[in-house]
C-alpha cells in the first residue's frame, strides 16, 4: 500500500487544482525556501540578468504590487464552478487504454470580503475500475479570493512567478501585445505577454507565458509547466525510501496547464477556465494519463447570498461549518469522528468540524469561513449540472488551443537537468520462469548520463540452461518516447502476441505447467525508437542478430509433482545471420467515447542475410458496449509473410491472445488469419452513470487458421469462459480447443479484449 500511497501523490500532487487548496505535502517545497525564509539582503539582490527589456521590468514591478491587492468595488459575487478529472492507465503497453479513475463536480459558490465562502454541491459523480466511489466534497475555493494566488500555485508547490524573491529564480522578457476591443465600454483591453524563465530546473519552478492587463498589471492568463518533471527520489525521498525499487523510478510529467479569468460586468477579472495534462510513469512498466478541466460561469456580482438554508435544511441534507486554511482537514476529520462513534453519515448535519471533542485538529490560524452544503448522494450523482466525462463532448480548450499552448512552452528556453545517482535494476523485477531457463535471475544498473539520457547493464543466468545473457545499453528516455542502442545476448520470443517472458507466462509455467511462449537465442545489436502521439504508437528496430535455436532445458512445475506433466519441447529456430527492421504502429480510441473501444496493431518486418524474408501482418479490435451491463468484442487480425522465412519469423496460433485452447504452434505458417468474439456481463451495481469495470463473466469463441497459402481448410475452433478483472487488465479463462482432440485449458493473462 505504500507503493500505491507514493504513486498517486505523484499522480494527485500535480493536479492544479490540489495546489490550489493547498493540499501538496510541504516536502514538495522544500526547496528553494520560501519567501518568508529569506534574508532582506537576499530580498534587494536582483540579478543584472533578471529583465531582459526595460518595459519588462516595469510591468513585472506593477504586476507585483497589484498581486494580493484588494479591490474594494468588489464586495461578492456568485458563480457556477464545474470540474471534470480523469485518470488512466496508457496503452503504451497494452491494446488499449483503460480508465482507473475520472471525476465529475459541480458546485455554486458564494465569495464573500473576508474571504468567506458558502458552497452548495450541486452534483458529485465519481468512477473507478474498483467500482463506484463515495463522494469527494474535500475542495473550499480558497483560490476564488479574487485577491489570492492567480496562477492557481502558491508559494508551497512552486515559487511563484510574481513573489518579491522571484527574480533570484526567474528571468523575464518580453513577449507579444493583444488588443481587444469592447464595444460596450468603447475602448480596448490591452495584454501584455511576459515570458518566464527558470534559472534552475527544478521542479518547484516553473517556464510561463504570462498575459497581463497593461492598465491594472493583473495576471488574466496563464500557460506554464514545471522547469523539470516531477521525479519521487529527487524531490520526495522520504517518500521514496518506502517504495520497492522495482517500481522505481516514479516520475510526473506536466505537458501543459492553462489558467484563464474573464472580465466580468467590464470591471472585474475572476476565473474563467482551467485545463491541465500530465503523465505519470512508474518504472518502464506503466504510464499514467492525467487531466483535469475547471469551468467557472454564470457570474453574479455584488449580489446578497441565497445558498445557505440555515435552519430550514432539507431533510438527509448536510450542513457542515469550516474554520481556518485547514477546511479540507476538518471535513474529513469530521467524517473520521463519525466513523469512530459509529454514527450514521446524516448525523450531526450542522455541525462545526473544530469542536471541542476533538481540538487536535483544528487550525485556526488561517482566516475566513466555509459553510459546506451537501445534498444526498441520490441528488448528486443525478444532477443535470454535472458536466460530460472527459473523452465525451467538448474539450474546455480546443485543439487550436492546445497546440498554441505546446507551441507558447517550447520557445521557452529550459536549464539543463543534472543527472541522478545509479540505480539499480532487480532482482525483482528480472525474475522469470519457462522451460528453457527455468528459473532465471537477473540483476543490472543504471547509470544517468543525463537528464533523460542513461546507460544501462544488465545480466541474466538460468538455472536450468546454465546460459549467461546480458546487454549493454545507451538511451534517451522522455514521457514521450524513446531511442537507444545495445548490444545483447538474450533469449527472445518467437511469435506475435503476449509476453512470454513476463510475469504472467512465468505463473502460469510454474503454477499451472503450461508454457505458452517458444523461443530461440538472438545475439547482436540494434537500435531502437519509439514515439506515443495521442491515441498512436509507433516503435521501430534496426538490428544485426545471429540466431539460433534454443532447447527445452526442464520439465519441473508444480502440477508435475503431482502428475506427469511435461512441458511441450521447443519449435526449433533456424541458425543465421540476419540484418533487418522492423516496425510496429498501435492506434486505440479515448477509453471514454461513448461508442466502442477501438484498437489495432500493424506491424511487419524485413530481413537479409542468411534468409531474405518480408512479412506483414495486423489487426484490429472493438469493444461494443450493450446497454449498461453487457458487452460484445471482437478482433480480426491476418498476416502475409514470402521469401525465405526462417522457422522463428513464421506465424504461430495458439495461446490465450490468439487461438486458446491449444498449445502455441497448434496452427503454424506463412499466412495466418483469425478471428475471436467475446460476451460479457457486469457484475455488480450498474446504473446510467458508468458501471463498475472490476469483475465481468465472459464467454467467447475463437477461430484460426495457418498455412502456406490462405484457405478455409485445417482451421482450429475453440470455446470458453472465464472472468476479467478491472476492464481486462486481468484475465482468468477456461478455453478448449474443438480440434484434434482438445482439451481444457486454464490460462492467466493480461491485457485481455474485456
Amino acid at each position: 500500500m505504500t507503493a500505491i500511497r507514493a504513486s498517486l501523490f505523484v499522480l494527485s500532487a500535480l493536479m492544479v487544482g490540489e495546489a490550489a487548496a493547498g493540499r501538496v505535502p510541504s516536502a514538495v517545497a522544500q526547496q528553494p525556501r520560501p519567501e518568508a525564509a529569506l534574508t532582506a539582503v537576499e530580498r534587494d539582490t536582483v540579478p543584472a540578468d533578471t529583465y531582459l527589456d526595460a518595459p519588462v521590468r516595469a510591468l513585472m514591478e506593477r504586476a507585483r504590487a497589484a498581486r494580493g491587492r484588494t479591490d474594494t468595488t468588489l464586495q461578492s459575487f456568485e458563480v457556477t464552478w464545474r470540474e471534470r478529472a480523469y485518470l488512466g492507465l496508457d496503452a503504451e503497453r497494452l491494446r488499449r487504454e483503460r480508465l482507473l479513475f475520472r471525476q465529475e463536480r459541480a458546485a455554486r459558490v458564494h465569495w464573500r470580503q473576508g474571504d468567506e465562502r458558502v458552497v452548495r454541491w450541486l452534483g458529485i459523480r465519481q468512477q473507478s475500475a474498483f467500482g463506484r466511489a463515495e463522494e469527494d466534497p474535500e475542495i473550499t475555493f480558497a483560490f476564488l479570493d479574487p485577491s489570492s494566488d492567480r496562477l492557481f500555485l502558491g508559494d508551497i508547490w512552486a515559487v511563484h512567478p510574481l513573489a518579491d524573491t522571484a527574480a533570484i529564480h526567474y528571468r523575464y522578457r518580453s513577449g507579444d501585445t493583444l488588443q481587444i476591443h469592447l464595444p460596450a465600454l468603447d475602448r480596448a483591453v490591452t495584454m501584455v505577454e511576459v515570458v518566464v524563465e527558470p534559472r534552475e530546473a527544478r521542479f518547484n519552478l516553473v517556464a510561463a507565458s504570462l498575459w497581463l492587463d497593461l492598465e491594472t498589471a493583473l495576471l488574466i492568463r496563464a500557460v506554464y509547466r514545471p522547469a523539470r518533471d516531477f521525479d519521487l527520489e529527487k524531490d520526495q525521498p522520504d517518500e521514496a525510501g518506502d517504495v520497492p525499487r522495482f517500481l522505481k523510478p516514479i516520475r510526473f510529467a506536466t505537458d501543459w496547464a492553462v489558467i484563464e479569468y474573464g472580465l466580468q460586468e467590464f470591471r472585474w477579472w475572476l476565473p474563467s477556465r482551467m485545463a491541465f495534462k500530465g503523465r505519470g510513469r512508474i518504472a518502464s512498466a506503466a504510464t499514467f494519463p492525467l487531466e483535469v478541466e475547471w469551468s467557472f460561469d454564470e457570474y453574479v456580482m455584488n449580489a446578497p447570498e441565497t445558498l445557505d438554508p440555515g435552519d430550514d435544511l432539507p431533510v438527509d441534507w448536510e450542513r457542515v461549518v469550516l474554520q481556518g486554511d485547514s477546511a479540507q482537514d476538518g471535513w474529513r476529520s469530521r467524517r473520521r469522528r463519525m466513523r469512530e462513534r459509529n454514527e450514521p453519515d446524516d448525523a450531526d448535519r450542522d455541525v462545526d468540524p473544530y469542536a471541542e471533542d476533538d481540538p487536535g485538529d483544528s487550525d485556526a490560524s488561517g482566516a475566513g469561513t466555509a459553510i459546506v452544503i451537501l445534498p444526498p448522494r441520490e441528488i448528486l450523482e443525478n444532477s443535470p449540472e454535472l458536466p460530460e466525462p472527459i473523452g465525451t463532448g467538448e474539450p474546455l480548450l480546443s485543439p487550436e488551443e492546445v497546440r498554441a499552448a505546446r507551441s507558447q512552452l517550447e520557445g521557452i528556453e529550459l536549464p539543463p537537468e543534472a543527472a541522478g545517482k545509479p540505480s539499480l535494476i532487480g532482482p525483482v523485477s528480472m525474475l522469470r520462469y519457462n522451460r528453457v531457463e527455468a528459473l532465471s535471475l537477473g540483476l543490472g544498473v543504471s547509470v544517468p548520463t543525463g537528464a533523460h539520457t542513461a546507460l544501462r547493464v544488465k545480466g541474466r543466468f538460468g538455472v536450468a540452461d546454465l546460459y549467461p545473457n546480458g546487454e549493454l545499453a545507451f538511451g534517451r528516455t522522455t514521457e514521450r518516447g524513446q531511442i537507444g542502442f545495445s548490444v545483447y545476448r538474450r533469449l527472445d520470443p518467437i511469435g506475435d502476441w503476449g509476453n512470454p517472458l513476463g510475469l504472467a507466462n512465468s505463473f502460469n509455467a510454474l503454477f499451472l505447467g503450461t508454457d505458452d511462449g517458444q523461443y530461440f537465442r538472438a545475439t547482436g545489436v540494434e537500435v531502437a525508437a519509439g514515439r506515443v502521439f495521442s491515441q498512436l504508437r509507433l516503435e521501430g528496430r534496426l538490428f544485426a542478430e545471429r540466431q539460433r535455436t534454443a532447447e527445452k532445458n526442464t520439465d519441473f512445475s508444480i502440477p508435475n509433482l503431482i502428475s506427469d506433466n511435461n512441458f511441450q519441447p521447443v519449435l526449433q529456430a533456424d541458425s543465421g545471420d540476419v540484418v533487418g527492421l522492423s516496425t510496429r504502429l498501435r492506434v486505440w480510441s479515448s477509453p471514454e467515447s461513448s461508442g466502442p473501444a477501438i484498437s489495432g496493431t500493424l506491424w511487419g518486418e524485413l530481413g537479409g542475410g542468411d534468409f531474405e524474408y518480408a512479412r506483414v501482418a495486423g489487426s484490429t479490435a472493438a469493444v461494443l458496449p450493450l446497454g449498461h451491463r453487457f458487452g460484445a468484442a471482437i478482433e480480426l487480425g491476418a498476416g502475409i509473410a514470402g521469401g525465405t522465412v526462417p522457422a522463428q519469423r513464421r506465424y504461430y496460433l495458439g495461446g490465450p491472445y490468439s487461438l486458446r485452447g491449444y498449445e502455441t504452434g497448434a496452427r503454424q505458417g506463412e499466412d495466418f488469419w483469425m478471428g475471436r468474439f467475446e460476451f460479457a456481463a457486469l457484475l455488480g451495481r450498474v446504473d446510467r452513470f458508468g458501471p463498475a469495470r472490476a469483475i465481468r463473466l465472459v464467454g467467447f469463441f475463437d477461430a484460426g487458421w495457418a498455412g502456406e497459402s490462405f484457405s478455409a481448410e485445417g482451421y482450429a475452433l475453440a470455446v470458453g469462459g472465464g472472468v476479467s478483472l478491472l476492464d481486462g487488465l486481468f484475465r482468468i479463462d477456461l478455453a478448449k480447443g474443438l480440434n484434434d482432440g482438445g482439451v481444457w485449458r486454464l490460462y492467466f493473462y493480461g491485457d485481455g479484449l474485456f
